[in-house]
């Protein structure tokens, strides 16, 4: 079902927000008393009639109408959150893996994994970086986004990354088989797989559009933090690492803060904003990969019968 707004159906004075725009600086030149109307934004809508030929419904915004017609059983409940909401948010506890925070007057408990922060921290020895923990000591309210909602184990996910929190895509990743060598661990999921961080001179991203404008302002002053949001990374799994199908060689070779040379095998994670690759020197030396590095009147040898 569809609905439309008129700007004659907001009540007061209403200010436009455009993805361009510095949020918090229109909202506070529109005032406390303003409607601000953001593409993303979640609103309490009040239907103003019966839906017309074309099954599209009238509404109306009016902050008054609103607050007369809520009623304390219409207070939000668990069930009721829903991905994609933008809130903001409180720190209540540093985890081990993530941050542990609290929303809606601390109506509820969430979680913010390491992989969401919205920025890589690089090792200095062969242990995990922990300047994470750093930076979200000197924050303690930030604007996050709703990733999962699950009402049964009242577990609710979000995540800080930059291109989720405004609505954005993500930032560029390098084309499909492309080589890039010197890539630095950043954490090894023993048995898993490895993350690594591309270096400057070959990071293929930019930095994010909204950078200077962002509405986690606070976290952006920090240089650490900054820096860190302008990387990118990419996802080897242990299949890919190595040729031999050894645990542990692979939780020797991939300590962190060690560097391996990746080939782009994928760049289709759109939520995580991290590339998939390969460490193996039968993928990374490899010819053919995808349909596209096939070339018309090249002869191949040595080409497997299946």
């Amino acid at each position: 079902r569809k609905g439309f707004l008129s700007f004659e159906s907001v009540e007061g004075e209403y200010k436009v927000i455009e993805p361009d725009d510095d949020q918090e600086d229109a909202i506070k030149e529109a005032g406390s008393e303003a409607a601000i109307l953001q593409k993303g934004r979640f609103y309490d809508f009040i239907v103003q009639g019966s839906s017309q030929g074309e099954g599209i419904t009238p509404l109306g915004l009016s902050a008054s109408k609103l607050r007369s017609k809520m009623t304390p059983s219409s207070t939000p409940s668990l069930s009721s959150l829903c991905p994609g909401w933008l809130v903001q948010v409180k720190l209540d506890v540093l985890a081990k893996n993530g941050l542990c925070i609290t929303f809606f007057g601390e109506a509820f408990r969430g979680a913010i994994e390491v992989p969401h922060l919205g920025a890589h921290f690089v090792p200095t020895d062969r242990t995990e970086s922990t300047e994470w923990k750093k930076v979200f000591g000197q924050v303690q309210s930030f604007t996050a986004r709703i990733l999962a909602v699950d009402a049964a184990t009242k577990l609710i996910r979000l995540s800080l990354q930059h291109h989720l929190v405004h609505f954005q895509q993500p930032k560029p990743l390098p084309p499909v088989g492309t080589v890039i060598k010197d890539c630095q661990v950043l954490r090894m999921d023993p048995g898993i797989g490895a993350l690594l961080v591309l270096p400057e001179n070959d990071d293929h991203s930019s930095e994010p559009k909204l950078q200077k404008k962002a509405s986690n302002r606070d976290l952006m002053s920090i240089e650490s933090y900054h820096e860190g949001s302008k990387r990118t990374a990419v996802y080897v799994h242990i299949s890919k690492a190595i040729e031999e199908k050894d645990v542990q060689l692979f939780a020797r070779e991939f300590a962190p803060s060690t560097k391996h040379d990746v080939r782009i095998l994928s760049t289709q994670n759109l939520i995580d904003g991290v590339a998939s690759g390969a460490c193996s020197s039968s993928l990374v030396e490899a010819h053919v990969l995808t349909h596209s590095d096939l070339q018309p009147g090249k002869i191949y040898r040595q080409v497997p019968i299946c």
